[in-house]
């Protein structure tokens, strides 16, 4: 899967509560809109690549480089 794939399938597994958040980000409680913005600023500060190699990782999975 493409890097971008990947972001999209864990930022929505993570706002719908399919998944938790890797470490470091706090999700608030509060409505699926602000749900989404949070993760999405969390991804974008830690940068894409290493928010997905971090939910990767939280699952045992190897994401190719």
């Amino acid at each position: 899967m493409e890097l971008f794939t990947l972001y999209l399938q864990y930022l929505s597994e993570i706002c719908e509560g399919k998944r938790s958040a890797p470490a470091g980000i706090t999700i608030p409680e509060t409505s699926e809109e602000e749900k989404a913005v949070a993760v999405q600023q969390a991804a974008m500060e830690m940068g894409i690549p290493a928010f997905v190699k971090a939910c990767a990782d939280a699952e045992g999975r190897d994401v190719p480089q």
